[in-house]
């Protein structure tokens, strides 16, 4: 009784979609395993670290994060940017939870350090990316970069690697059918978590895996996936928008009146 309750709430949220936005086939390029890369960014900010995360999330993805961490320690301010059309859901959220602990600032698209600046060039966040974007503190999407979602495979078939992984022959038993609510549980249960709106799962849920929708710029705000205008603020701006990283901290004259000290003394 209580599996049927679940199934009609389900169909009433889908039947109650608003038919603004249509979804499109996934027509863009997929690119490799998730790379994360630090830029170096010493010459305009010395207490910030710029990461490009580029690629699909699969199963390294947290280790690769890891590794990099390890070779490279995270300073104060911290901003992921992501380009990436998505991938292992689990490592997602996984990196999404880390991300959120370290007050991260996510963004949608690829940081290029040009003329003592970072820009970022317009890019794409889909399918599973938006579990990792999602964990920032603040999050921006330039207006030229794109967040796109669609439904999930259930646990039961996501680990599947061959061409026909979401082809699924035998008739859905109850175990089958509770594991597909327990996976759209925990889909809304990290979107509560994150602050996100939940009615972006309705979009969200109502368009089929092998298709994609672009949430437009109005629905991101309203749906608080950007919390973070990154638009460029006057015509002298570069011609993509740039991050405006704080400068580094200036010591106090207490401190320094400290340090004078501390050298007349040895």
């Amino acid at each position: 009784m209580l599996i049927l309750r679940l199934f009609a709430l389900t169909v009433l949220i889908l039947l109650f979609q608003p038919r603004t936005v249509q979804a499109q086939a996934i027509t863009y390029a997929e690119p490799g395993s998730m790379t994360f890369v630090l830029l170096d960014t010493s010459s305009i900010c010395t207490d910030c670290s710029v990461v490009q995360a580029s690629g699909r999330f699969e199963r390294q993805t947290i280790q690769a994060y890891n590794d990099l961490v390890w070779r490279h320690p995270f300073k104060q301010n911290i901003y992921f940017v992501f380009h990436s059309p998505g991938g292992n859901r689990k490592e997602a959220m996984q990196l999404g939870h880390i991300l959120r602990n370290q007050n991260v600032h996510t963004i949608v698209g690829r940081a290029i350090v040009r003329s003592g600046k970072v820009e970022i060039e317009p890019g794409l966040c889909a399918s599973a990316c938006v579990f990792a974007f999602t964990g920032g503190a603040a999050r921006s999407i330039p207006k030229a970069s794109r967040l796109g979602v669609h439904s999930g495979a259930p646990a039961f078939l996501a680990d599947r690697k061959d061409e026909e992984k979401y082809r699924y022959s035998k008739p859905l038993d109850l175990d089958d059918i509770a594991d597909i609510h327990q996976s759209t549980a925990v889909y809304l249960q990290y979107l509560d978590t994150m602050g996100i709106d939940l009615r972006v799962a309705i979009p969200t849920l109502r368009t089929p895996l092998r298709d994609i929708i672009w949430v437009s710029p109005e629905q991101q705000k309203l749906w608080k996936l950007a919390t973070v205008d990154l638009s460029p603020s006057t015509p002298s701006d570069p011609r993509s928008p740039a991050l405006l990283l704080p400068p580094a901290p200036k010591n106090s004259p207490k401190e320094a009146d400290g340090r004078q000290r501390n050298r007349e003394r040895r």
